[in-house]
């Protein structure tokens, strides 16, 4: 990207980036899939998708997995949730995970993975351990 380029959003996208935030807000341990979106937020696919890319590019959301749009906030403290874990526990498992975040099976093995890939943790096996800095 150029120097000094800043995200902006027209008018609809704007529009709709509220929407999604305002959905997602309700419950941001479980949110909607990015393809259930439009319908509850009254948009088109294309319009969903435009605005999820928008929020992720300022920071305030992130689609994980391809599939599921999470707060910026959540994430924040799903990460210190594990943080705060990993003083206790060196291994973390998908039950732990699930507990930690408030989530079921079905959005802990994606958030597991997002995990591991913010170097948050590293799985070995069944488990994942505490990232260290190499």
């Amino acid at each position: 990207r150029l120097a000094g380029f800043s995200p902006r959003s027209d008018e609809i996208t704007g529009r709709v980036s509220k929407k999604i935030l305002d959905i997602l807000g309700k419950d941001p341990s479980s949110p909607p899939s990015i393809k259930e979106l439009p319908a509850l937020a009254g948009e088109s696919l294309d319009s969903v998708q435009r605005a999820a890319r928008l929020l992720a590019a300022e920071g305030r959301a992130k689609l994980i997995d391809g599939e599921f749009i999470y707060t910026a906030e959540f994430l924040d403290r799903l990460v210190g949730g594990v943080q705060a874990f990993f003083e206790k526990k060196d291994e973390l498992r998908v039950t732990d995970l699930k507990t930690i975040a408030g989530v079921s099976r079905k959005y802990a093995i994606p958030l597991a993975r997002w995990l591991d890939d913010q170097a948050v943790t590293l799985r070995r096996g069944e488990v994942r351990v505490k990232r260290t800095k190499a």
